[in-house]
């Protein structure tokens, strides 16, 4: 029996295979990692022990990004253009693979041409160079591919098909062109990051030939997820009875991490208590935003060295009334009841470790955990830790002194003397950026019903929501100000008609 799921130790899938040793489990999803353990099974039905599990990154489909346009093979000269490019953007992870296709090759004397390819973060790799020998090669579609069966042929004739990155000398590649020397096989640049610009720089390095690639260049990209760095501190936090923990808060230092949050997990390592019901754990993030682990779960219900994962995209929430078991939870706090004493920022707290996003990542994050029962005490003997998964800021064109962008209905703003960003969304009514009226806030104007109620909402993902504030229009113009705009990097916002009492109830 293979058996696998989404979550280490948690296999939410069985396959029957028989009684052979080989299978293959099909529909798994893009970018997803799996964990895979197998059990064997008699005749009578008896079924062993779990086997050591193995895990699985679910790669992406090759992605094509091209220039269509036709490259000049100059005559004993650089090639027009020089070089040729193409804009990889939006891209997760890291190059998994690379391939990279020339389309309708022509040139009189082959050998005399060098190709290279520079990629975004200076690799370069020479695809092939001093190769096909003197005899003419016309309209040939040339696809390199580390995994392909041939090198290039040394003397002719170039065909149709998939080589190995080739060459038997190297070319000199004139400026703009990095200097070499160059890498020979595409792995250069695997585990790399695709996004950003890619160089294909032609020579002809002999006389009295030139060429073409008349229909331009293409790479095929295959990213792989990269695991998100984890910062930890092992320490055991002690849970005493009916008060804070020891130490209070425990933390972790977070450096050197580019961009800004746009995912966090925590593990609590080795957490036990007579009573879970009474512990409640909180996270602060370096900016101050805090979010509630886990507060007023397991009920009366005896733990002994379980290891929790608290994550936004867990299929589970931590169970109210029955034990608790190892596993990875939404972050579940129960009527959101617990109190945090000093030094813990004073609630309300956010909804969820999206509140999190958007954020720089660098600096101390503090775990707070309280007791706030009589009669039992606990630990959390392995420490904790928090992985975090960033993305680069985004950036933003901001126009008018007023951070106005050109959209009448999606506008751009830039806060006030902050480094942060907003997108301001027309959802529904037309929101207008005003100048910060502080340093640490920023203020918008909206069109709206004199009478009616609105929600302001702000995220930091455009998926994730949060209420903010309610207003009623007095005036057709509106404005709003967001007084913790200065934590984020960047936010996004929303206006929400509210219905009235009366609509409410007809809805029901």
């Amino acid at each position: 029996m293979v058996h696998y799921g989404a979550q280490s130790r948690q296999y939410t899938q069985t396959v029957d295979v028989g009684n052979i040793t080989s299978a293959t489990i099909s529909n798994l999803v893009e970018r997803a990692t799996y964990y895979f353990a197998v059990t064997a099974y008699n005749s009578s039905g008896l079924e062993s022990d779990f086997s050591n599990e193995v895990s699985y990154d679910v790669p992406a489909p090759a992605l094509t990004f091209s220039c269509p346009n036709s490259i000049t093979i100059n005559d004993f000269s650089a090639a027009t253009p020089y070089p040729s490019t193409v804009l990889v953007s939006g891209l997760a992870g890291t190059i998994g693979k690379l391939t990279v296709t020339l389309n309708n090759f022509h040139h009189g004397w082959p050998r005399d041409v060098g190709v290279l390819l520079a990629g975004p973060e200076g690799q370069t790799v020479e695809l092939f160079a001093n190769v096909g020998g003197g005899d003419e090669v016309d309209n040939a579609t040339l696809t390199f591919d580390d995994a392909a069966s041939d090198f290039v042929p040394a003397m002719g004739p170039l065909l149709t098909g998939a080589y190995k990155p080739s060459n038997e000398v190297g070319k000199y590649y004139p400026v703009p062109a990095p200097p070499g020397p160059y890498g020979t096989t595409l792995a250069e640049f695997v585990g790399t990051n695709p996004n950003g610009v890619w160089s294909l720089y032609v020579v002809d390095d002999a006389i009295m030939d030139g060429g073409v690639i008349a229909d331009g260049w293409s790479m095929h990209l295959t990213t792989v997820p990269v695991a998100a760095p984890t910062f930890a501190n092992p320490e055991t936090v002690a849970i005493n009875d009916f008060t804070s923990a020891t130490p209070y808060p425990s933390t972790a230092a977070v450096s050197g991490v580019n961009g800004i949050i746009s995912k966090v997990t925590v593990t609590l390592n080795g957490f036990s208590h007579a009573w879970p019901h009474d512990v409640g754990a909180l996270l602060v993030g370096p900016a101050g935003q805090g979010v509630v682990l886990l507060a007023n779960v397991g009920a009366g219900n005896e733990i002994s060295n379980v290891t929790l994962t608290l994550d936004d995209d867990a299929e589970q929430s931590l169970p109210t009334d029955r034990p608790i078991s190892s596993g990875t939870y939404k972050p579940t706090d129960i009527l959101a009841s617990k109190f945090f004493p000093a030094p813990a920022p004073p609630g309300p707290y956010g909804a969820g470790l999206f509140e999190f996003n958007g954020t720089d990542p660098n600096g101390t994050w503090s775990l707070y955990v309280v007791d706030d029962g009589y009669w039992d005490d606990g630990v959390i003997r392995g420490g904790w830790s928090v992985s975090i998964t960033t993305m680069d800021l985004p950036r933003v064109a901001v126009q008018s002194e007023h951070g106005l962008g050109n959209s009448a209905t999606d506008r751009m703003a830039r806060l006030s003397e902050t480094t942060a960003s907003a997108l301001i969304i027309n959802h529904p009514v037309i929101l207008e950026a005003a100048p910060s009226a502080g340093p640490q806030q920023f203020e918008f104007h909206f069109n709206g019903k004199i009478g009616q109620r609105y929600a302001i909402q702000a995220s930091t993902d455009s998926s994730h929501w949060s209420t903010i504030g309610v207003v009623t229009s007095v005036h057709e113009n509106t404005s709003f100000a967001d007084t913790k705009a200065g934590r984020f990097r960047f936010r996004f916002y929303r206006v929400v008609q509210v219905a009235a009492p009366s609509e409410a109830a007809d809805a029901r």
